[in-house]
């Protein structure tokens, strides 16, 4: 049996490890991903209906991942966001804001205050190679209270597999 050669869980340091993960993705996010959408628009406004460009959507979700912070899960997590809401797309015209682009994704807000999410103190529930992490914001203030993440250990790194959105 190989269970006791297995490295023991150190809720500590795997506690650590994922409040490292998460403010590294929103200091790489506020510097890096909020530009993205720019460079990588996803939403194909060249009819009379928004429509998901799947090849674009990819190349933007790719560049999440140069950011070492976010696992292959969050990708297809995105993609299965992404096409739900392209779905709802089909009713609306090119000059309305698509359903689930009226608010920034990843603050989970229209307004946040970014340092604040480059450095709460998070809460885990880890069990094996998941967890279950909350970011203790702050209920008063910008942001609005604590926003809640899934997370995989993938390679020995703690990485972003979700970022639900209340």
């Amino acid at each position: 049996s190989n269970e006791s050669t297995a490295v023991p869980a150190n809720p500590a340091s795997d506690s650590a490890a994922i409040a490292a993960t998460i403010h590294q993705f929103y200091q790489w996010y506020a510097k890096t991903g909020i530009k993205l959408i720019e460079q990588h628009d996803f939403v194909d406004v060249s009819g009379k209906h928004p429509k998901l460009d799947p090849v674009v959507l990819r190349q933007f979700l790719g560049e999440f991942v140069k950011s070492a912070t976010v696992s292959q899960e969050f990708v297809q997590n995105e993609v299965i966001y992404y096409t739900a809401c392209s779905h709802a797309w089909q009713n609306e015209l090119i000059d309305d804001i698509p359903t689930c682009l009226d608010h920034n994704r990843y603050y989970c807000a229209q307004d946040w205050d970014e340092k604040e999410f480059e450095t709460a103190g998070v809460k885990a529930n880890i069990t094996g190679n998941r967890a279950e992490v909350q970011l203790l914001l702050k209920e008063v203030g910008s942001n609005g209270g604590p926003r809640d993440f899934e997370m995989t250990k993938e390679f020995g790194k703690w990485l972003i597999s979700k970022v639900l959105c209340q």
